[in-house]
C-alpha cells in the first residue's frame, strides 16, 4: 500500500515506530516501574533526548581538533594503494 503509493519513506518510519514501541514495552515490563507505560515512556524518552543533546554538543576546540584529525587522515589516504 505505502510502496505502491510512492510513500516508501513513510512506510519505513511507521515500521521503525512499531519496532521501537515493542522494544519500549519490553523495557517497561522489565523496569518494574510504578508509573503507567505512557508516563514511564515520556520520562525515559525526555531524559534520553536531553542527555544525547548534551553529549553530542561540541565546543569550538573539539570541532577544530576533529577537523585536523580528518585532514590528517585524508593526507595519508592514497586510493591507488589504500591507507598508509
Amino acid at each position: 500500500m505505502y510502496i505502491n503509493d510512492g510513500r516508501f519513506g513513510e512506510f519505513i518510519i511507521k515500521t521503525m515506530q512499531k519496532c521501537d514501541d515493542a522494544k519500549m514495552w519490553q523495557l517497561y515490563l522489565h523496569s518494574q516501574s510504578d508509573k503507567s507505560f505512557n508516563e514511564w515512556r515520556e520520562l525515559v524518552t525526555n531524559t534520553v533526548s536531553e542527555n544525547n543533546t548534551d553529549r553530542l554538543a561540541m565546543n569550538d576546540k573539539q570541532v577544530t581538533k576533529q577537523i585536523d584529525v580528518a585532514h590528517d587522515i585524508l593526507k595519508r589516504f592514497n586510493p591507488g594503494r589504500g591507507e598508509t
